[in-house]
């Protein structure tokens, strides 16, 4: 989370993930680059843990949008892998058509 003081310099606010606490991971992606934010809610506050940003290559400039949505997400879970490890992991992403793994039937939970 970054915050201007009056003098107008850019400080960053550092909290640390605390174990046993859903973590939130929130991805993006556009036509240039991926981005995502790793934040818990604690005491009722969303705080903002850490931030992962990167520029895509030509190649994956070319992906279409819902590839490349996904490959934000697995790039941002590969990145806060030792974040998240151990937690429970809420996905949130604004592209509809990820939405559907929500509802993919998993043979292997039954249903």
């Amino acid at each position: 989370m970054f915050y201007f003081t009056c003098d107008c310099s850019l400080k960053r606010a550092r909290h640390y993930p605390q174990l046993h606490v859903n973590c939130i991971l929130d991805t993006d992606a556009s036509g240039d680059a991926i981005g995502a934010m790793l934040s818990q809610v604690i005491d009722d506050v969303d705080r903002a843990i850490a931030f992962f940003s990167r520029v895509l290559s030509g190649a994956q400039r070319n992906y279409r949008t819902t590839v490349r949505e996904l490959f934000a997400l697995i790039a941002a879970l590969q990145h806060f892998r030792h974040d998240v490890l151990g937690n429970c992991v809420i996905l949130k992403t604004d592209h509809h058509n990820l939405k559907w793994l929500n509802t993919f039937k998993r043979p292997w939970r039954g249903g």
